[in-house]
């Protein structure tokens, strides 16, 4: 077992004849890998981009959420009318606040219609991808 093989004991070397020959890499080559590199990650960022859900998506499915939660809370839920406005809430553990305040006018039990104050906060949930809001219809006086 006097025969050595690669990478063990005396280092083989190959004529010059017999040695791999490297493919030279142009200029011209050099600028296409970086154009299509540039090309991918503008195509996933805009990918990425267009699934994920904005700040005004976010608000006005938070604005649909606080419509429906005060709507189920009607006599006449069809009649009612909301005069909403965004109010500024800080998030303190991460998840995204939402809260409208304004009044609602419906139809009430007499069929005419009655205007009330009311309340919306709640927060965005990105695992479900939806606002969970909660509404609060203070009583006319």
């Amino acid at each position: 077992m006097s025969e050595q093989s690669p990478g063990f004991g005396r280092e083989i070397r190959l004529p010059s004849s017999q040695q791999p020959k490297r493919l030279k890499i142009t200029k011209t080559q050099v600028i296409l890998a970086i154009a299509a590199v540039v090309v991918l990650a503008i195509a996933v960022w805009a990918i990425v981009a267009s699934i994920l859900p904005t700040e005004k998506m976010k608000r006005e499915a938070a604005y649909e959420a606080c419509t429906e939660d005060a709507r189920s809370q009607l006599r006449d839920p069809d009649s009612a009318q909301f005069e909403l406005t965004p109010v500024d809430l800080e998030a303190k553990d991460g998840k995204e606040p939402y809260g409208f305040d304004g009044h609602v006018r419906s139809r009430n039990g007499f069929g005419g219609m009655t205007s009330n104050t009311m309340m919306c906060i709640g927060k965005w949930d990105d695992d479900k991808g939806e606002a969970d809001m909660s509404a609060v219809i203070l009583p006319s006086r």
